[in-house]
């Protein structure tokens, strides 16, 4: 369905198919599904991440018709682990720009730097691979430090912290402690929650 950007192929493992070409569904099996979320340059929603009922049916369906009668089937979606960043950027000075020139570099980075988090802490479209995150995958500042380092007009990246975040009702955020390792549950996918990026010349005071 185009509607649905990622299976859990792992968890449905013991689906194989037959000599004939048909496929066996082994007992109790579970299908997550994500739907194909192209945002990534701003904290994603339940709204943006709620799986569509007619799509939900129409899998369950598909799979009820081809499973023994005895296989309980669960078609549903992840958990979300929504992920906050707070970073803070060192930027080579750059000689001959007056005031406005300046701020307008720095705001340039400071966004560059917020997508790159946004697309990296992404279900579908983020990771290493930029493939997606795999259920049961930890998160390292070890693994944002190069990705804010790529711009070459960073010097060095002065402050990293993680945050979990939970969504409100009227789309604040809640955020928790600072943590240098976020791990997924098995049934869990990594989200962006509201990013902060600090840019800021070399030599600048804080």
């Amino acid at each position: 369905d185009p509607e649905v950007e990622y299976v859990d192929e792992l968890r449905f493992r013991t689906a194989v198919p037959d000599a004939d070409g048909a496929w066996s569904i082994g007992a109790d099996e579970r299908l997550l599904l994500v739907p194909a979320v192209t945002t990534v340059d701003r904290p994603l929603t339940h709204d943006d991440l709620e799986l569509p009922d007619p799509v939900r049916r129409s899998v369950y369906a598909y799979l009820r018709e081809r499973a023994p009668l005895t296989t309980e089937l669960v078609v549903g979606q992840p958990d979300y682990h929504w992920v906050s960043v707070r970073a803070r950027l060192i930027i080579r000075q750059r000689a001959g720009l007056d005031e406005v020139s300046r701020e307008r570099r720095r705001r340039a980075i400071m966004d560059q730097a917020a997508r790159r988090l946004y697309e990296f802490i992404h279900p579908v479209r983020g990771g290493v691979d930029g493939q997606g995150w795999p259920f049961g995958a930890s998160l390292t500042l070890g693994d944002v430090y190069p990705l804010l380092q790529r711009d070459p007009e960073v010097e060095y990246v002065d402050e990293l912290r993680f945050r979990t975040a939970v969504p409100d009702a009227d789309g604040a955020w809640s955020i928790g402690a600072d943590e240098r390792l976020l791990r997924l549950q098995e049934t869990e996918l990594f989200c962006s929650a509201a990013h902060y990026v600090e840019v800021q010349e070399d030599g600048a005071s804080t």
